[in-house]
């Protein structure tokens, strides 16, 4: 047995919770361990100046101006509206942080913008419709081209046939 459980036993045999199998640990124990002894000596004598002292009774009204000093610990509700209030900044930063992830990381679509498009893309449409108007046609011949290829490339453009 080690002086630690040893100890134990010996504060439980004082008050008589001791059964036969561990008194009997206990007291071979004790007769090869001499701190264990000094230990169970102290704990007899603190137990015997204990028993032989009159304890006083309390003052009248001890209890009544005890309880008017308790601090009184927060109900349920207090606990709450604390954890609620330090909860509040933190979920909404959590959807911030969703949203502008959500509008900032996430791709934007991709698509393939046809000849006439990229005018609205802020491109540079002169480098398509460059050789169509240094051809020698004449300004209204290339403007009808440049107008009849976008046609041509995006199909809803047309009118429905019959």
């Amino acid at each position: 047995m080690r002086c630690k459980k040893a100890e134990k036993y010996i504060s439980l045999s004082f008050d008589g919770r001791l059964g036969k199998k561990e008194t009997a640990a206990l007291d071979f124990h004790l007769k090869e361990c001499p701190d264990c002894r000094r230990i169970k000596e102290e704990y007899g004598a603190m137990l015997s100046q204990m028993r032989s002292r009159e304890f006083l009774s309390p003052s009248p009204y001890f209890l009544s101006r005890l309880k008017n000093r308790l601090i009184h610990l927060p109900g349920p509700e207090a606990l709450w509206k604390k954890w609620a209030l330090r909860a509040v900044p933190v979920s909404l930063m959590a959807i911030l942080l969703l949203a502008a992830g959500i509008v900032f990381i996430s791709p934007a679509p991709q698509t393939e913008l046809s000849r006439s498009e990229i005018l609205l893309h802020n491109q540079n449409p002169f480098e398509e419709t460059r050789p169509v108007l240094e051809e020698e046609l004449g300004p209204e011949t290339a403007n009808m081209r440049i107008i009849f290829t976008a046609w041509n490339e995006n199909p809803e453009l047309r009118r429905p046939r019959p």
